[in-house]
């Protein structure tokens, strides 16, 4: 009996082993990409807004009212954000979602941790977060935002990315921000199987050890 228990225990471990093994890799190949991967083409880079081509039966003085309400209230949340200062729940949808190389985080709370922990990695804006881009689709009520990002990291790692800001626009007295999508250097994030579950089990670990260690 003893014997098969140690067997049991022993294959327990060498299985744990494996599989924190394949998650480091397969977080190590993520973040990997997102540093040096291939930037991709089909996204703004280093452009002027966009003509908001959704609102052309609209007054041109409605469609520059609303992209204006939208673009102060995400530059001036993102470049605090990026700043090191935390994010209100109320500025964030309840399934908010944000997706960077090494995590996918989901709902409000996770978000606000999330960024509770990037102020311990003492970011600073080396430019202020430039708007690229506004798209807007009627038929959800939702507004894209592209965002240039050009950071440092714990006084020496310099990143710049592109970030995809979606806000929920059906309430213009409230507006919420539905998803943040963070591409390093450019590059799409890994989105399919085995990589997504990888960075949906970071996102939860770091939900829940960031109250703890931070």
């Amino acid at each position: 009996m003893l014997t098969a228990t140690k067997k049991m225990a022993a294959a327990i471990c060498t299985v744990s082993a494996a599989a924190t093994a394949a998650h480091v890799s397969l977080s190590t190949i993520s973040i990997g990409f997102g540093l040096f991967g291939r930037r991709s083409s089909g996204e703004p880079e280093q452009q002027p807004p966009l003509v908001d081509q959704s609102l052309k039966n609209t007054s041109n003085a409605a469609a520059d009212e609303k992209d204006s309400a939208v673009t102060t209230f995400v530059l001036s949340r993102v470049s605090a954000l990026y700043s090191g200062n935390t994010v209100a729940h109320r500025d964030l949808a309840p399934r908010c979602v944000f997706s960077d190389p090494a995590v996918l985080s989901i709902g409000d709370m996770e978000i606000v941790e999330v960024f509770r922990a990037l102020k311990y990695l003492s970011p600073i804006s080396l430019d202020s977060p430039r708007m690229l881009s506004v798209v807007h689709d009627r038929q959800i009520n939702q507004t894209r935002v592209h965002i240039q990002l050009h950071q440092q990291y714990n006084h020496s790692v310099e990143l710049s990315s592109l970030l995809l800001v979606d806000v929920d626009t059906s309430n213009m007295e409230h507006l919420v921000i539905t998803r943040f999508e963070e591409r390093w250097n450019q590059v799409p994030v890994l989105e399919f199987l085995p990589f997504r579950f990888v960075r949906r089990w970071n996102g939860i670990v770091s939900y829940r050890l960031t109250p703890v260690v931070c």
